[in-house]
């Protein structure tokens, strides 16, 4: 009995890691959707975000609880579309806008990208990122910790 509650368990749990997985194609998939459903309000946010240095400091209803962040040495307007996982193991995707139309690390952390795929990929101390242009001035990210 012990051993088929045993059993029983880690298959719960293995199924749960398994539905909880997204596909980094999925990830890209699902923040093309993002940024095509909700256009307009996203270059509003980017052109109000360069034109004052800052995120502003009220978002409209639809971005309200999103994680956003701006970089203020390279302008990039960031925001989260999706996250899986917890601390210290997780993922984060979405999407960037780019005021010089160039691939930018997550979060405008200070490491190098290489090229990779159709992107382009970094890593440090075992966080690894990828980002790939979507169109002008508009970038997919994935980030996994």
């Amino acid at each position: 009995m012990k051993r088929l509650c045993s059993l029983l368990l880690s298959l719960v749990l293995l199924s749960l890691c398994l539905t909880g997985c997204v596909s980094q194609q999925r990830q890209l998939e699902e923040s093309q959707s993002y940024l095509a459903a909700h256009r307009e309000l996203l270059e509003d946010l980017a052109a109000q975000c360069q034109e004052e240095g800052r995120l502003p400091a009220d978002l409209p209803g639809e971005l309200e609880d999103a994680a956003l962040y701006y970089d203020y040495a390279t302008g990039m307007v960031q925001i989260q579309v999706g996250a899986w996982g917890l601390a210290p193991s997780s993922t984060h995707w979405g999407v960037y806008f780019s005021p010089e139309d160039s691939p930018l690390p997550y979060d405008g952390a200070q490491v190098s990208l290489t090229p990779q795929g159709q992107g382009f990929a970094w890593e440090r101390e075992g966080n690894t990122g990828y980002t790939q242009r979507l169109e002008q001035g508009w970038y997919f990210f994935t980030a996994s910790f």
